[in-house]
């Protein structure tokens, strides 16, 4: 039987293994992950410009031809608002108002939002409003105005 053993003093013992550089595959997992959160952040930003850029163009549409008709549009605009920015909160409403159930959201909060939005101050606002839930609007609102049959704290 041959002997081996000469042959065998050419192979070399790998050194340790070494935590970096890292292999291929993982730079690929961490590119990918990198990928995914900016996707992820692009589409998070894209989706709230775009609600924000849907009601300035509901604004916009709004004419004071038919005051009724104007009123409602404002109070599903200051709906649409306060649900987005206070989701927890509970909003009832029809077609002239809005009832906010949330002591966290009120319309004060809602009309300084939608102010900030659509980048007019405060202070140029009109607020009316007959129930003790307007109060905070009617206050914050450059003008407020009490309606005819509104409560006496209100007035």
């Amino acid at each position: 039987m041959p002997d081996n053993l000469p042959g065998l003093r050419d192979i070399h013992i790998p050194q340790g293994l070494s935590d970096f550089p890292m292999g291929y595959g993982w730079w690929v997992i961490a590119l990918i992950c990198i990928l995914s959160w900016v996707l992820f952040k692009f589409i998070r930003f894209t989706i709230i410009k775009s609600k924000k850029r849907y009601a300035i163009n509901l604004l916009k549409n709004i004419t004071l031809d038919n005051v009724q008709k104007s009123a409602s549009a404002m109070s599903e605009i200051l709906r649409r608002i306060c649900v987005y920015k206070y989701p927890q909160a509970l909003v009832l409403s029809g077609n002239e108002w809005v009832e906010f159930l949330n002591k966290n959201a009120n319309k004060g909060t809602a009309l300084k939002s939608l102010c900030n939005t659509i980048n007019i101050p405060i202070s140029k606002s009109i607020a009316v409003g007959d129930e003790e839930n307007d109060q905070h609007m009617i206050k914050m609102a450059g003008l407020g105005v009490a309606m005819g049959n509104a409560r006496e704290s209100i007035k």
